[in-house]
């Protein structure tokens, strides 16, 4: 929880953002635990989870359903999926749980293939498999069962190297990136620059919670390196368009939310990071009385930090990989 001028900022592990006083959160989470665990616990079994899980699973639901009479406006993040390193469990609990509680919006961090694609043929194969991945497992069912989908993108999106060896790999077009991940986000309300064709950062509004979610993309660029050819770092034109129009169009009164993949401060990020998108973080800072979250992944661990205002947060990586347990 972090405290503001009037109260306490609440984040559960949803993304929820709520203000509460510390009477009616302990009030919430007793209402919560009186809800019955027994379809979660078949849930679990079907999808192949512990039994374990399915309790936790209830528990999550249950809490969000609590908080949800006290905030405006809430989501689901994940991020650093990382296909076909991931047992794909996550796209049918995000599915179940968008239909059985008040949050409907899935914001996803980025880096949707793995790193290697195997060489030849097979690392368009890697990338054309997780394409289909991300469509049938997460997307179409979310927002069959009432969800929307936003993505980031991230800096193996859409790019993989044949070996960790090897100086080949397969990278798709910007113009690409852009037709697969933001796939519907017109129909979804989002807002881009029109004057940008390979754009993958755009805003979306809750006009009735008076918050603007702002989607940035910290790798707006194809390099021309034959394997992991998407190159860290921010155009001006993107930079402009965010400071212009999706910052400074902002109604009075309104807060944001962003979103993007690579961290851009210490603590949550490297020192690389820091050097990297230093005029990003400035853009950011400059705004700062807008920002509630600054929201990323890309490291594959859980790591915050309140700095200059902004609270910037990263999350653990979705796919079987063990770089949060050597963090």
């Amino acid at each position: 929880m972090v405290r503001d001028r009037i109260g306490w900022n609440v984040e559960s592990e949803s993304g929820i953002i709520v203000h509460m006083n510390r009477r009616e959160f302990l009030k919430a989470s007793l209402a919560a635990s009186a809800v019955s665990i027994a379809d979660w616990r078949l849930f679990a079994a079907e999808e192949g989870l512990p039994a374990y899980y399915g309790e936790h699973l209830a528990k999550v639901a249950a809490r969000v359903g609590a908080l949800s009479g006290y905030c405006a406006d809430g989501f689901w993040f994940i991020t650093d999926l990382h296909t076909p390193r991931n047992k794909l469990k996550s796209g049918p609990l995000l599915t179940r749980l968008v239909q059985t509680t008040p949050l409907r919006k899935v914001l996803s961090g980025g880096d949707l293939p793995e790193a290697f694609g195997g060489g030849g043929e097979k690392d368009k194969a890697t990338v054309d498999r997780t394409i289909d991945v991300w469509r049938n497992v997460y997307v179409k069912p979310i927002e069959t069962a009432g969800g929307t989908v936003y993505a980031a993108k991230g800096n193996h999106d859409f790019t993989v190297r044949s070996s960790a060896k090897a100086q080949t790999g397969f990278t798709y077009s910007g113009l690409e990136a852009k037709r697969i991940l933001t796939e519907g986000n017109e129909r979804r309300g989002a807002v881009t620059n029109p004057d940008d064709p390979e754009a993958c950062y755009y805003y979306f509004d809750n006009q009735q919670a008076k918050l603007r979610y702002i989607v940035a993309d910290t790798t707006d660029s194809v390099s021309d390196r034959p394997y992991w050819g998407v190159a860290y770092g921010m155009h001006e034109k993107q930079l402009k368009w965010l400071d212009t129009q999706a910052f400074g169009t902002i109604p009075a009164g309104w807060s944001a939310v962003v979103m993007h993949h690579i961290p851009v401060t210490g603590v949550v990020g490297s020192d690389e990071d820091v050097r990297n998108f230093a005029a990003f973080r400035n853009l950011l800072n400059k705004h700062h009385d807008r920002v509630l979250l600054d929201l990323t992944g890309h490291h594959h661990c859980e790591m915050q930090t309140f700095q200059n205002g902004i609270w910037h947060v990263t999350n653990p990586c979705d796919a079987a990989y063990r770089d949060y347990i050597n963090r």
